[in-house]
């Protein structure tokens, strides 16, 4: 009897170190698990980054073009002051020896050389020349640093204050040259109170669902501009923000799909079919919110997240 207690008891012992064995299998498989989702996250944006990025050198090169012009322009402007400066100048050194008349004469050459110059035309165009460039500048800053805003890593997955309008304006920047060929958008930006939330993913999923409406809104193929609405909103314990497009729509048997990884139903090389699904795993699973999408095809989509203001904490 005792030898079948201790038998019984080995094979206990063994089978627990077996599942203690299995057990930090398990963890480590998991913790692999999350590192690979983390970094097919990053490389998504990265993904992402790529595709637009031809639209945001053009979105960057616009106002630096005539950034440059103006340049240009000003330097021409200063050699025409600095002709006329000299004027000025061998004028104030020769008047205390001159005669009238000869001061009438110099003073007759310099209005000349104004008016040669266009120095009262210069004059006026300076303000306009300086506001342009002022306003070029300010637009390359916005793009540049909404690049860094939405490029920054977040494997750290760190959350902070979030604003939810500021960070729809950042996706929108970015997302500017592909959507502004087809597609009006009309923000109602509620007044929302900041999140706590990881600013590089929030960023990331508004800019996947604002591609995803431009492209549909491209694939219908209108012959007038679409139209995405944005809207955003809050009520005591959750912020929301729905984005509606009047694009091709999606079927019934396909909407059930559209958040599962790898579907898509765009042509091969366009989309990767991780967008949607990266966006719902950000949402639901990373900030506990919720994300909904409702359709009818060749009518509109409207996609809702909804996203806590406080993350419940344990």
């Amino acid at each position: 009897m005792a030898n079948d207690c201790n038998e019984l008891f080995e094979k206990n012992v063994n089978l627990e170190n077996m599942l203690l064995e299995e057990n930090d299998k398990l963890k480590e498989t998991i913790k692999n698990l999350e590192t690979i989702k983390e970094k097919i996250i990053e490389e998504d944006k990265l993904a992402s980054i790529g595709q637009l990025s031809a639209g945001i050198a053009h979105e960057i090169n616009n106002p630096l073009g005539f950034v440059l012009s103006n340049f240009e322009t000003l330097k021409k402007y200063m050699y025409k002051f600095r002709v006329a400066l000299l004027s000025y100048r061998d004028f104030k050194n020769s008047v205390l020896n001159s005669e009238a008349k000869e001061c009438l004469e110099r003073n007759e050459l310099i209005k000349n050389l104004e008016d040669d110059k266009s120095l009262d035309f210069i004059m006026e165009d300076l303000d306009e020349l300086f506001n342009d460039t002022e306003d070029g500048l300010e637009r390359v800053r916005k793009i540049v640093m909404a690049l860094r805003s939405f490029a920054r890593q977040d494997q750290d997955g760190t959350f902070d204050e979030y604003d939810i309008n500021a960070g729809m304006e950042t996706a929108l920047l970015i997302a500017r040259n592909e959507v502004k060929y087809n597609s009006e958008i009309e923000k109602d930006l509620g007044e929302v109170p900041l999140i706590e939330a990881n600013s590089g993913q929030i960023n990331q999923v508004f800019l996947n669902v604002i591609i995803n409406a431009s492209y549909a809104i491209k694939e219908k193929g209108m012959d007038k501009m679409g139209l995405i609405k944005i809207k955003t909103y809050c009520d005591k314990e959750y912020v929301y923000c729905l984005i509606e497009d009047n694009g091709v729509g999606i079927s019934e048997e396909n909407i059930g799909n559209v958040f599962n990884p790898f579907f898509t139903t765009k042509p091969l090389g366009v989309g990767t079919g991780l967008g949607l699904s990266i966006s719902y795993d950000i949402i639901k699973n990373k900030h506990k919110g919720d994300i909904k999408i409702e359709s009818k095809k060749n009518q509109y989509t409207i996609i809702e997240i909804k996203l806590p203001i406080t993350q419940q904490r344990g």
